[in-house]
């Protein structure tokens, strides 16, 4: 995503990469994940937080196919 690319800088994904390898070497693949998922929200929400007029534009259906 442009937007995303363009205010998160290289570093700070290769920095969240290299926190969570150890995760995946000792094969707690779960707490990996979960890692992962909670850091980038962190990042997300920094650079950009939730407004009060936001319109949630995608569907947050799970599709299992």
């Amino acid at each position: 995503d442009e937007g995303i690319n363009s205010k998160i800088q290289d570093f700070v994904w290769n920095n969240l990469i290299n926190e969570s390898v150890s995760y995946f070497r000792n094969e707690k693949y779960k707490e990996g994940l979960i890692f992962i998922i909670r850091e980038i929200g962190k990042i997300l929400i920094s650079e950009f937080p939730p407004r009060e007029d936001d319109k949630n534009e995608l569907s947050d259906d799970v599709i299992v196919k």
